[in-house]
């Protein structure tokens, strides 16, 4: 009964108090929420989106990019409040969607946070999907971007702290768009992300944190930061590179 007339007093609470409330918790107890009740699970229900390309020779790659462009716009548009989205990126031919489209979710936080999980798609045994691959990310104006104007700076995504789990073949270059488009990022995660054999990050003057857990066929990383303060790694130790480094904690 307790239990009931709480749930109650929650779902009569305004939408925009429930958003305030979000606004000042964690992402990830943010999207726990839904759980909660009617009310909560309506502020995070997702927003699905499909992306898809025409893969005909003379256009493909182009329009192919495009798309890749549009998410990553869409990925690092500010939000007063948590978002969710179920995205699929993916080609048709001859008016024919092709196999092996790109499936992930994304959730986005007010507080400069972005987390997407590319293990939606993982479920099918496509073998371009599952091979190993490099990862090579690399932000616009690296080396540069703090002595930009600010007027400059205020060009350049205000995304902070970057999360990605189960990142794979396909997700590659939407995976490098995006931190490419993040010169100002704080702190990045990879987890679970089985396929990656290489990676390499060229990170600019603002990374300070790095952290790499459960990707089990990973032979090698490279990682330069001026500024990084923290690394962190779990599995089976690769060869490991960090350079430009200040002091590790």
């Amino acid at each position: 009964m307790e239990e009931e007339r709480k749930k109650s007093i929650i779902d009569s609470l305004p939408p925009e108090i429930l958003r305030r409330i979000v606004f000042l918790i964690p992402l990830k107890e943010a999207v726990r929420t839904s759980i909660l009740s009617t009310a909560w699970r309506n502020l995070c229900t997702p927003i699905r989106l499909e992306f898809y390309s025409d893969s005909n020779q003379t256009t493909g790659d182009d329009e192919a990019d495009t798309k890749i462009n549009q998410i990553v716009n869409l990925l690092l548009k500010s939000c007063g409040y948590p978002e969710l989205w179920k995205l699929r990126l993916g080609s048709f031919h001859d008016n024919k969607k092709e196999d092996g489209d790109l499936i992930f979710s994304a959730a986005k936080g007010p507080g400069k946070e972005l987390h997407l999980d590319f293990s939606g798609g993982e479920k099918r045994t496509n073998q371009t999907i599952m091979a190993d691959f490099n990862l090579i990310l690399e932000p616009s104006g690296a080396s540069c971007c703090e002595s930009f104007p600010a007027d400059q700076m205020a060009n350049f995504s205000s995304l902070r702290t970057l999360h990605l789990m189960s990142v794979n073949r396909l997700a590659g270059d939407l995976v490098s768009a995006l931190f490419f488009s993040c010169p100002l990022l704080e702190s990045l995660k990879l987890e679970k992300c089985t396929g990656i054999q290489h990676i390499n990050v060229k990170a600019g003057n603002y990374l300070k944190a790095f952290a790499m857990v459960d990707c089990p066929n990973t032979a090698s990383i490279a990682i330069s930061a001026p500024n990084l303060e923290s690394f962190q790694y779990r599995g089976a130790l690769p060869l490991i590179q960090i350079k430009k480094m200040s002091e590790i904690g």
